[in-house]
């Protein structure tokens, strides 16, 4: 049986949490196409990358985080007086985002070497937030920050970026540094609201009940951006780029709230998983 969507107009201010693509850094790509294969988180960028002689260059490394895989980052050195700082970023979309937190922590430091995030105001690279560690710290800890109404209407766009600082420079040692950062779970926090503007979107998904996999359909190509899962306490499951048919079969018995996040209205509707 089909079950159709109508998306009503928001008519209060609300709170999604939402995860960056690929936040939790539990999706890795392999990169073999010269020479020596690395690694890369899948939907982030960074400075891992093949040397002209056939090896590598992988300052960005797949670690056991707090519940699975996280992110590494160290400063790299690739030479003498060579800057060689580790960094991995995302660009995103800054509409509708109320808040922006990971998790992280400084495994090491040395001299001059920190660990550091930055928000930039793209394209032209303004820097919009920026916060800076300098202690080694044993424990992932929690960060988080406001991501302020002038910033959107500056920017459409930014990039978040996280840097583990560090250079060689062997004619002074004392400017040498070195710094390793390990983040994970990177979300954000959107914001939908009374004003938004209403449209009404017919979204059909079938079978409903589902066990295995389940299809969507939206008139005229209109899809959303992403799907969120989430259980019925209101906590991120899965997100998915759209896309018409979904596989939820690693999925637990129960009922889910299917959220379908349009740039202009989020709609949402309970599945009934029974496998």
């Amino acid at each position: 049986m089909k079950t159709t969507i109508t998306c009503l107009l928001l008519l209060f201010s609300f709170s999604i949490f939402s995860q960056i693509l690929n936040g939790d850094f539990e999706d890795w790509e392999i990169d073999s196409t010269n020479g020596t294969p690395i690694e890369i988180p899948a939907n982030w960028k960074s400075n891992n990358d093949h040397t002209p002689w056939g090896g590598s260059n992988t300052p960005v490394l797949k670690v056991q985080g707090p519940a699975g895989f996280a992110s590494k980052i160290e400063s790299n050195y690739k030479g003498v007086d060579a800057q060689s700082s580790g960094f991995l970023y995302q660009e995103i979309d800054l509409s509708n985002i109320k808040k922006i937190s990971y998790e992280a922590r400084c495994d090491s430091i040395f001299k001059k070497g920190f660990c550091q995030i930055v928000l930039f105001g793209l394209p032209e690279m303004d820097v919009l937030y920026t916060d800076t560690l300098w202690a080694k710290d044993p424990d992932f800890q929690l960060h988080e920050f406001e991501v302020e109404e002038t910033w959107k209407d500056d920017y459409d766009f930014a990039q978040l970026k996280f840097i583990a600082n560090g250079e060689i420079f062997e004619l002074d040692p004392q400017n040498d540094g070195y710094a390793a950062f390990t983040v994970d779970n990177v979300n954000f926090e959107k914001i939908a609201g009374s004003n938004e503007i209403a449209r009404n979107i017919d979204l059909k998904l079938w079978p409903n009940p589902v066990s295995n996999s389940i299809n969507f359909v939206t008139p005229n190509n209109h899809n959303p951006e992403y799907i969120e899962i989430l259980n019925l306490n209101g906590q991120l499951v899965k997100r998915f780029a759209f896309q018409s048919h979904l596989d939820i079969s690693d999925l637990s018995d129960g009922t889910y709230v299917f959220a379908f996040i349009f740039k202009e209205a989020v709609v949402t509707n309970k599945v009934v998983i029974s496998l």
